[in-house]
């Protein structure tokens, strides 16, 4: 392990112990870009790596160059030996084979050893190496590209692999290619993946190896692979935006995305000082975006006083996430600007209401809940009447919220047990 090669219309030539008789035919590897010889050399190998015009992927999201292992035989799952900042792990296990160790065969110190792997002539389900990652919280990943290194102990280990991907735990499975597993070679495979794969945070992505063809007579003939890297790029999903402020109509909520990957739904959660936040409404998400989208809520029910606001995102698979959250100070309105008063705001649920002449317009008040931000009712008001006495002690203990629709005017109701 220790490194990893990117490079572009260039020529890559390795020599290792070379032999004038050499006489292995080269033919192309279905990896992209990738030649082997045909015939395996026991002792001596001639390795030309040619790719023309070929990008690699972005960024190396996760590498595995097995430095990180103390022990002798590589506990599982094996930890990734490097992540960027914006994956939440790695990890390498295995199915079918056997778990060997990891001796010095590659780059660095040790490379990951198996053995005991199908002796099948084509790829068994069941015999593979998987390599999984996950992104942080915020962050959405497109894998682009898949690369190792791999070599056999002897011409008796398994002598070709197959490779597969997949982002639903292999429910399905995408082909991606195959290669051969040289004796003492240290070959690379490198391939483009068929198609891109994005993936957003609480779903995985993983690819299979699958060794095969292993002579059955001596399986403890080892594989070993190093360097396993999975390219390609990853984003923040971007709030790039999140204002609150006090408005006409109530509080006015509004932000703004960058980057949306399977999101569902952002549900907008309130709270004053000293309670809990609760959720007073929602609004659908664009799902998958690269574009800036902007979206905006009103809450038109704010108490007087500290009013505090937070964003939940909601992805389609469930998974959610908290963006930071706003405080905005609710000005209270001046006497000549009621339209109601209480004669007292705290009770076991008998309230009396002064009505002033600003009511007359609606000649009704909405009665809210402070903690679920839910309308609890519709309270009538007479006409020509200067006070109202309004019955709440059927409902629970709690604060709620008496508005008046017109002028926005509003007062705190604190209703106490008996």
């Amino acid at each position: 392990g220790g490194f990893h090669l990117r490079f572009k219309s260039l020529i890559f030539i390795k020599l290792r112990h070379i032999n004038k008789n050499f006489a292995g035919e080269v033919v192309t590897n279905e990896a992209f870009g990738v030649l082997t010889p045909k015939k395996r050399m026991r002792k001596f190998t001639l390795l030309v790596w040619i790719c023309f015009g070929w990008k690699l992927a972005e960024a190396q999201l996760v590498q595995w160059d097995f430095e990180n292992v103390a022990e002798a035989l590589a506990p599982l799952p094996i930890a990734a030996s490097y992540r960027a900042t914006s994956m939440a792990y790695g990890q390498a296990g295995l199915s079918g084979g056997n778990n060997n160790g990891t001796p010095a065969i590659c780059f660095g110190e040790n490379t990951w050893a198996t053995n005991f792997w199908s002796i099948n002539p084509s790829p068994a389900d069941n015999y593979y190496m998987e390599f999984s990652t996950g992104t942080q919280p915020g962050y959405v990943a497109t894998f682009t590209g898949f690369s190792m290194y791999v070599s056999a102990s002897s011409q008796y280990s398994a002598d070709k692999f197959a490779v597969y991907m997949s982002s639903d735990n292999f429910a399905t499975r995408t082909y991606v290619g195959t290669g051969d597993i040289e004796e003492e070679a240290c070959a690379a495979y490198i391939a483009v993946l068929p198609q891109a794969v994005t993936i957003a945070h609480g779903q995985v992505f993983a690819i299979r190896v699958h060794p095969y063809r292993q002579f059955s007579r001596y399986q403890v003939a080892t594989i070993r692979i190093d360097n396993v890297t999975l390219e390609g790029t990853a984003l923040p999903i971007v709030l790039s935006d999140f204002d609150c402020r006090e408005s006409e109509e109530g509080v006015q909520l509004s932000w703004e995305t960058q980057i949306e990957e399977n999101t569902d739904r952002f549900e907008i959660e309130h709270r004053l000082d000293g309670a809990d936040f609760q959720r007073i409404g929602q609004v659908k998400a664009a799902g998958n975006s690269r574009e800036r989208r902007n979206y905006s809520f009103v809450h038109r029910n704010p108490a007087p006083g500290y009013n505090y606001y937070r964003l939940k995102q909601l992805d389609t698979n469930g998974n959610y996430e908290y963006f930071e959250g706003q405080k905005v100070a609710v000005q209270r309105r001046s006497p000549a600007a009621r339209s109601f008063s209480l004669l007292a705001n705290i009770s076991e649920g008998n309230f009396v209401v002064r009505i002033h002449n600003r009511l007359s317009q609606t000649r009704q008040l909405l009665l809210f809940s402070l903690q679920s931000g839910a309308r609890i009712q519709v309270v009538p008001v007479p006409e020509e009447s200067a006070t109202l006495r309004i019955a709440l002690g059927h409902l629970p203990p709690g604060m709620y919220w008496l508005l008046d629709p017109a002028t926005r005017h509003g007062e705190k109701l604190v209703v106490v047990g008996q």
